[in-house]
């Protein structure tokens, strides 16, 4: 159990570091449609105003969100990642079409960039191919369900 809260303690000194970086970058930002922006901004407008809401833009309830984010795109990325290697190691031939096809569009070249995948039709279709075969989630996110009636904010 430490490990758990000693892990969420350092990953939230790192969020805070960022929110920190862009709190100072707010007015002057060009990112004003990254989430993480649009939280600081509403925060800023709720206190303005006064807002009995303003007590939930905290820097706690930030964290877990800028928590939430991470975590769930870096592990569906991952399992993601995972099936598609294993998928293209047990089919050898899907493989080497791959490697030619990057070997005819790029060359020699070892760093690919994400753009770079438009010209990969077969890399792309295998990739589609395993999220088709292997879902990361797939019967969907379990939600809680309330028993009894309930009110929020009033």
């Amino acid at each position: 159990m430490n490990f758990i809260l000693t892990g969420k303690a350092e990953t939230h000194k790192l969020y805070d570091a960022i929110v920190d970086n862009c709190e100072k970058a707010l007015d002057t930002s060009e990112y004003r449609d990254c989430i993480l922006t649009r939280f600081l901004l509403e925060k800023r407008d709720r206190e303005s105003r006064q807002d009995v809401l303003a007590k939930n833009c905290s820097r706690v309830q930030l964290n877990h969100l800028l928590a939430d984010i991470f975590g769930a795109s870096l592990d569906t990325t991952l399992c993601t990642l995972r099936w598609f290697l294993l998928l293209i190691a047990i089919h050898q031939q899907c493989q080497e079409k791959i490697y030619e096809e990057m070997k005819k569009n790029f060359g020699t070249k070892e760093c690919f960039l994400l753009d770079d995948i438009e010209q990969l039709s077969l890399l792309k279709a295998s990739m589609a191919e395993a999220m088709r075969l292997k879902t990361v989630v797939p019967c969907g996110i379990p939600h809680g369900n309330t028993q009894q009636d309930a009110t929020l904010a009033g």
